[in-house]
Parts: structure tokens; C-alpha cells; sequence
């Protein structure tokens, strides 16, 4: 071998194992890649599935909500009952004052404001406790 060709021999196996280097760079950069991505998928889906589940304890926060709102109304009308009965309870003497001013005189209208009771009420109450009017 001349001292060209010995020369070309060694560049070109030199550009050999340049390349055989470079290969096994990339492949071991592109399996780094891989097992990165592989990680990344993972995690995905873990976050995927996390966000499933906050979304159902939202969705399940959300029908709690509702059913809380529909309790509390129903505590509310029952207890707008209970004051009804406690008010009912105390209204027969405000009856019996109304019976009393309607035996002195006092008009159904009279009776309805000082009172608060319906009209129908004041009605019967000045009929049947009120003065007789003369025929």
C-alpha cells in the first residue's frame, strides 16, 4: 500500500466508526426519547384519570349541593308551619278581643285592621257577636 491509499484505508475506517459511534448515539438518544415518551404517555393518563375523578366528585358535589338546598327548604317550610300553629295557638285571644270590639260596635273592616284577620272572618264575627241593628 502507498502512503495515500494507507491513508484513505485509515479516514475511511475512521468515517466507519465515526458513523457505527453516531448510530449508537442516535439509537441510544432515540431510546432515551422513547422510554421519555413512554413517561410522559403515563403520567397522561394518571392525569387523565385524575381529572375523571375530580370531575365525578364535582358532578357529585354539584347533586350534593341540590339535595343540601332541597333539605334546608323543606326545614324552612317546616318551620314556617310550626310558627303557624305557635301563632294559631295565641290568635283565640286576639279572637276573644275581637268578639269584645265586635259587641261594642266595631265594623267587620274596623275588625279586619285591628286584628289582621280575613275578611270573611270579621264578616261572621260582627254577624253573630256584633250590636243588633233594629228591623
Amino acid at each position: 500500500m502507498t502512503g495515500d491509499s494507507w491513508m484513505l484505508g485509515i479516514a475511511g475506517t475512521a468515517l466507519g466508526l465515526i458513523a457505527v459511534a453516531w448510530a449508537l448515539i442516535s439509537l441510544r438518544a432515540s431510546r432515551r426519547l422513547r422510554e421519555r415518551l413512554s413517561i410522559a404517555e403515563s403520567d397522561l393518563a394518571v392525569l387523565r384519570a385524575e381529572l375523571g375523578r375530580q370531575a365525578d366528585l364535582q358532578a357529585g358535589r354539584g347533586a350534593n349541593t341540590e339535595r343540601r338546598i332541597k333539605r334546608a327548604e323543606l326545614e324552612a317550610a317546616d318551620i314556617a308551619a310550626r310558627v303557624g300553629q305557635l301563632e294559631f295557638r295565641a290568635a283565640p285571644q286576639s279572637i276573644d278581643q275581637a268578639i269584645d270590639y265586635a259587641r261594642y260596635g266595631a265594623d267587620p273592616d274596623q275588625l279586619r285592621r285591628q286584628f289582621g284577620i280575613s275578611r270573611g272572618e270579621a264578616d261572621l264575627l260582627a254577624r253573630l257577636h256584633g250590636r243588633k241593628q233594629p228591623a
